[in-house]
């Protein structure tokens, strides 16, 4: 499967003609052939937003937009959620109908220590809440970021029916399959045309599609172009007349 948005909204229809239906981490259990479709924003909120729309522009069995579940970091390097533009980017995600949940990333926290499990939950069960705070509505799912062997092992549960996207219902009954790193470690398209699995549960990055087909190396050449230049603006909203100083084509 090519990493491309049209390539990408293709998996969907072929999804849906296979005869699965979308489905949410709320909603999975009414549906015969549930397909949840899952989305983890590392780097790129700007990107994520555009698949959002490209995907919503995609009918589901009903005639209706095809709705996911985008996941969010509150303590990335890349992107600051409080921030004006990157909160546009959300709240553009929420118009076209899809879930926002927290992608959190225990690397932040020391979970050595042998109290790590309840340690791990309360400050999920915090992050939770941030976001809950800044989106003004509450947030009820969490993928994590680079989980542990101690979270994928532990089977977490949280408090205030707060869904764990890496609970043992969403891997024991459901097929995963993910796109990490760019790269699809089975045939996407041949286990949805085989039908074989009752249950599908997809993770996609959104960072890696692109209109036309890009390698790797690529795409991370121009996301790492496109921080000087933001930086740079970021720069000019700060320091007046920086032109005088410090040239665009210089950086």
């Amino acid at each position: 499967m090519e990493f491309t948005y049209s390539s990408y909204q293709n998996l969907i229809r072929r999804i849906l003609r296979r005869g699965y239906q979308i489905a949410d981490y709320h909603n999975y259990s009414q549906v015969k052939r549930p397909c949840i479709l899952r989305h983890d924003v590392d780097m790129d909120m700007h990107k994520a937003a555009d698949f959002a729309e490209r995907e919503a522009a995609i009918p589901d069995e009903n005639g209706q937009p095809v709705r996911s579940t985008y996941f969010v970091l509150i303590s990335s390097d890349f992107y600051n959620p409080y921030s004006a533009d990157v909160m546009k980017c959300i709240k553009r995600i929420r118009r076209y109908g899809h879930e926002i949940g927290l992608h959190f990333d225990e690397k932040r926290y020391d979970t050595r220590n042998t109290a790590a499990k309840e340690y791990l939950r309360e400050c999920v069960e915090k992050e939770v809440g941030i976001l809950s705070e800044m989106l003004g509505e509450q947030v009820s799912v969490v993928s994590m970021h680079r989980p542990s062997d101690i979270f994928l092992k532990s089977d977490i549960s949280f408090r205030g029916r707060v869904i764990n996207s890496y609970g043992t219902a969403f891997f024991r009954n459901f097929k995963y399959m993910s796109d990490s790193r760019m790269l699809w470690r089975e045939n996407v398209e041949e286990i949805v045309e085989s039908r074989r699995e009752g249950a599908l549960h997809i993770l996609t990055h959104p960072f890696w599609y692109s209109e036309a087909r890009e390698s790797m190396q690529d795409k991370l050449r121009k996301f790492a172009g496109a921080g000087n230049d933001f930086r740079y603006a970021c720069m000019e909203e700060t320091i007046r007349d920086l032109e005088s100083v410090l040239g665009r084509d210089e950086v």
